[in-house]
């Protein structure tokens, strides 16, 4: 078309311009200084952009006419500096509609005009690309967090983690916020594909104490899961053949924020409760408790249908034919979703799972919703239910990961909650995804993948979750062999041969050097303390007019101050004799026990007695018993 200009040659000295272009993003702005207006990015037929702004003014006459991926011919404009430290092209400047402006059909611009240029992983993370510019980024999706809720100036956030990969292997942190990381949640759960590719457009370069990650900027970016587009497939043909797993993680914390830590938030900080103790609570906390799966509550179901937007349980609103009382649409329905005001929403399945737990104590219900069941069987719902899912006509048919779980351990953090202990309502509800680890769990037996020797090579030992070890008895089972800590219990005369059978199977083959272990049991035995603890209980054991009803403790919850309640460290331990005074006793009757056996009486002025009123355990001749002052 004779006569036209282009993008490059656009300068400020006159207004009469005629360009013939794409528009290639198109969104709404609002600020308090120039109120709302129309904002897109150009891109002519030579592939350069220019990004262009309507006016709140002028919003009315020009709203119906630009839509995104039209081609339109633009006569008379405005052209003025670009400035900012969010501009969407590298053009100096942009232009601005007038009154005057006339947007006219023209030929249409080829559908891969696109102007998506993505910029190098190397260039972000080495600060070489200029912050205040905004990039496209290609990459394959190695991680991701669940999808977090956080509260950011006082409303409630979705926040989802990332990290891509580019051919070179090269990886780049990407942090989504609102309504992208939930499209981009759910994208990564209904895509089929092995290989996840996201491309982001007009993305922020976020700089956090020289950490540098990418970031959606408000509503001007585009996020896509594995769109169709030239460049993503190009993309995936150059990716290392390796098949690389998509590895769901924990949501890592915000550089920025201050505080304790998610991790000691989890184990140090929020009270560890038997189930017990959660049924006897009367007030509101949060609380970890370590259980086994019994079963699952089937009458209750273990999912339900949603809104996709917004993630509210959608209503089931039957068809008009039944209140006329016709019987072929008898059993017809649609949905409806309260929160977005809106008939047959798109639909999402999620996990509603009534986990029946149990632990020594007692036994009650979890309430397991969608972020935290989804840790739990790493599979979203809607694989279970199917892309078609409906209302479910027979729950007790309970697929087979979630059958998987009864009789497995995890550690769940659960809020106990007013209705709890008011109503006696004694489902208790795993905790959501509002902070990084509150719907954390950390498996007590662990599953071992030994999918990965299948082939030749060295043996790989693969574990998925968190190995802990149960001390168990300290006494051996009739004719069974002493076994761990039994080792340092049971039949000490021959500890180092029973050392070697519990390795080897059989002692008299075994290749294991008697002198080794003897010399290894002695180092323990004089610098661990915990070994030194063993050793004082086997005394109590071998003493079979003692043993009786004698147990050891390792107390190790640490909910105070670790240097008043530590395990004790001194030789002498006081005992105290339960019954033996009366609270009008003038002074105390205090007597030691010797490590030789031998007992002594002490004045209560004696120097060492203001050191043992610190400790807050002592070992008597049968249990560990709190001493009270």
């Amino acid at each position: 078309m004779a006569g036209l200009d282009f993008v490059a040659a656009l300068k400020p000295f006159i207004s009469m311009w005629k360009i013939r272009v794409k528009v290639i993003r198109l969104w709404r702005q609002y600020s308090a200084a120039v109120g709302e207006t129309i904002e897109m990015v150009l891109v002519d037929s030579k592939g350069d952009m220019i990004h262009g702004t309507v006016k709140k003014e002028l919003v009315s006459q020009f709203e119906s006419a630009l839509r995104e991926n039209v081609s339109k011919l633009i006569v008379n404009f405005t052209v003025t500096y670009a400035c900012g430290s969010y501009r969407t092209t590298n053009h100096p400047y942009r232009i601005v509609f007038l009154p005057t402006t006339r947007l006219r059909p023209c030929d249409v611009l080829p559908t891969n005009l696109n102007g998506f240029k993505p910029v190098s992983y190397g260039a972000i993370m080495d600060g070489t690309q200029n912050a205040n510019y905004l990039v496209d980024v290609i990459g394959q999706i190695v991680e991701v967090s669940h999808l977090e809720v956080l509260s950011v100036n006082g409303k409630d956030t979705q926040k989802l983690s990332l990290e891509l990969r580019n051919q070179d292997d090269d990886r780049l942190p990407l942090v989504l916020w609102g309504k992208f990381a939930t499209d981009v949640d759910n994208a990564i759960q209904l895509r089929r594909e092995n290989q996840k590719v996201l491309v982001l457009r007009f993305g922020k370069i976020k700089v956090w104490k020289d950490e540098r990650s990418v970031s959606n900027a408000y509503n001007v970016s585009d996020v896509a899961v594995n769109p169709n587009m030239d460049e993503v497939v190009e993309f995936l043909t150059l990716l290392p053949k390796d098949d690389m797993a998509l590895a769901i993680v924990s949501p890592k914390t915000l550089a920025y924020v201050k505080g304790v830590s998610d991790k000691d938030d989890f184990f140090i900080h929020t009270p560890r409760l038997t189930i017990a103790e959660v049924l006897a609570a009367r007030q509101v906390q949060k609380s970890i408790v370590m259980c086994t799966i019994a079963g699952i509550d089937s009458d209750m179901g273990w999912f339900y249908l949603s809104c996709k937007v917004c993630s509210k349980k959608v209503l089931t609103v039957p068809n008009d034919s039944i209140d006329e009382g016709l019987d072929e649409d008898l059993f017809k329905h649609n949905y409806f979703c309260v929160k977005c005001n809106q008939h047959n929403p798109k639909i999402l399945p999620r996990y509603k799972i009534h986990a029946v737990v149990l632990d020594n104590t007692s036994n009650t219900k979890f309430l397991l919703f969608d972020n935290l069941a989804l840790q739990l069987l790493q599979q979203p719902c809607i694989e279970l239910t199917g892309p078609s899912a409906e209302e479910m006509e027979e729950p007790y048919l309970l697929p087979p990961p979630i059958n998987n779980l009864v009789g497995k351990t995890f550690l769940f953090k659960i809020g106990i909650e007013r209705e709890n202990y008011l109503y006696k309502h004694e489902t208790y509800k795993g905790s959501d995804s509002s902070t990084a680890i509150e719907n954390s769990l950390v498996s007590d037996a662990p599953e071992i993948d030994n999918s990965v020797n299948t082939g030749k090579g060295p043996r790989i030992f693969k574990l998925h979750g968190e190995n802990y070890h149960l001390i168990g008895s300290v006494k051996p089972r009739p004719d069974e062999p002493a076994k761990f800590s039994q080792l340092y219990i049971h039949d000490t005369e021959n500890e180092v041969q029973n050392r070697i059978s519990a390795l080897s199977g059989n002692s008299g083959r075994s290749k294991i050097r008697e002198d080794l272990v003897e010399g290894i049991m002695e180092m323990l035995r004089n610098s661990n303390v915990h070994v030194k603890s063993f050793r004082n209980a086997m005394d109590r054991f071998n003493d079979e007019e003692e043993c009786e009803g004698l147990s050891l403790k390792l107390i190790h919850t640490r909910v105070q101050d670790g240097r008043v309640y530590n395990l004790p460290t001194a030789s002498e331990v006081a005992a105290l004799v339960v019954g033996d005074f009366e609270e009008n006793m003038d002074k105390r009757d205090i007597i030691l026990e010797k490590s030789n056996g031998k007992l002594k009486r002490i004045s209560e002025l004696y120097i060492h007695v203001i050191f043992l009123c610190n400790i807050r355990c002592f070992f008597l001749w049968r249990r560990w018993i709190p001493a009270r002052y």
